[in-house]
């Protein structure tokens, strides 16, 4: 059996089950090695669909493994990148070889930092996704020889049967991600288990939250649209990372109000679900005054209010009808305050 049979098998047999791309890129990187190919570093450019980056660069080294990093959207402006083989791969969408050891100059200075540190021969290549999105992946060696002849035609044979098993991988990213961020992590969570049936139900017990802004319907009324924007997102970017730091959950955004849901399934239960509760609402609103304090003269001044509660909430999956075709699902939640037991409070600012 040879190289490239090999590695298509383990691809196809064991690695389309690993959870990542990150475990599927560094295991093929060493599983390379094993099979003789002279590997010292790759680089893996993934773009994706999300609202806070817009891709995530892969480096393997065979002396540390793998780190990875975020793209911030915009990248394609930055020097980085348009100085790099990486754009020449995806926006040309060619394959580029460059042996580093021959004294010619480079057209990439990433190339001659390469060369500098004793890489003779590098190649990148666009890796192609069924959608026509244009990825790259590139190797490159130590070894004084470079690439043979043999290397180049298995890294060639193998860009499209990786580039399938890496959609794969961030497709089902993809989805989880769309799922976390537009109904919740944990009703995220249960779809993908197959939790989709309308009339699914799950009960569990738990503290909620509900934080609104205060006379948001005045600044709605009076300040420009952009200026609505920037004043939700800075009032959300205060209330909103305490829920997470405290183990609680977004489970919807309506208008200036968020609904935080906080299981009792931690260590302490109810009691330390309604302590996380009430103390992210607390460092919620001290957080919208620091903000206060450090704006300029004329913004907004903030204030919010916040109302807790304990008690069974039952989480749902219903129907909406958009049309006599179409339908749309809807993770939803109804709160039952239990009859014994519960509790309230409410804090705010003025």
């Amino acid at each position: 059996m040879n190289r490239l049979e090999r590695i298509t098998g383990w691809l196809e047999s064991e690695a389309r089950f690993f959870d990542t791309n990150q475990e599927v890129f560094e295991r093929f990187c060493v599983k390379l090695s094993e099979l003789g190919v002279p590997l010292d570093r790759s680089w893996l450019h993934l773009r994706t669909l999300h609202p806070e980056y817009a891709g995530m660069t892969r480096l393997w080294r065979r002396e540390s493994g793998v780190e990875a990093r975020y793209l911030d959207h915009g990248f394609e402006g930055t020097s980085t990148y348009l100085g790099s083989p990486i754009r020449y791969a995806v926006e040309q969408r060619k394959t580029g070889r460059w042996r580093l050891n021959t004294g010619r100059a480079l057209p990439f200075p990433v190339l001659d930092e390469l060369r500098a540190a004793g890489y003779s021969d590098y190649i990148v290549a666009p890796l192609l996704y069924s959608n026509g999105v244009a990825n790259a992946l590139s190797w490159a060696t130590l070894a004084t020889g470079g690439f043979s002849a043999d290397d180049l035609q298995l890294f060639h044979d193998l860009l499209p049967r990786y580039a399938a098993i890496s959609e794969i991988k961030s497709l089902r990213r993809f989805a989880a991600n769309m799922l976390r961020t537009y109904t919740g992590r944990e009703p995220g969570e249960l779809i993908l288990k197959g939790q989709i049936r309308r009339g699914d139900v799950r009960t569990i017990t738990a503290a909620l939250m509900l934080i609104d802004l205060r006379d948001f319907t005045l600044m709605s009324d009076t300040l420009a649209p952009v200026a609505v924007i920037e004043t939700l997102n800075r009032y959300f970017d205060c209330v909103m990372p305490p829920i997470n730091q405290h183990g609680g959950e977004v489970m919807e955004l309506m208008g200036d109000g968020v609904l935080a849901i906080f299981n009792d399934n931690v260590d302490g239960g109810a009691d330390a679900a309604c302590r996380q509760t009430f103390e992210a609402a607390v460092e919620g609103i001290e957080a919208l005054a620091r903000s206060n304090r450090s704006q300029p003269d004329g913004a907004p001044h903030l204030a919010a209010g916040s109302r807790c509660i304990t008690g069974r909430l039952h989480t749902a999956i219903s129907v909406r009808a958009i049309d006599s075709i179409s339908r749309s699902l809807a993770a939803t939640s109804i709160s039952q305050a239990a009859s014994s037991g519960s509790a309230e409070s409410s804090i705010g600012n003025s």
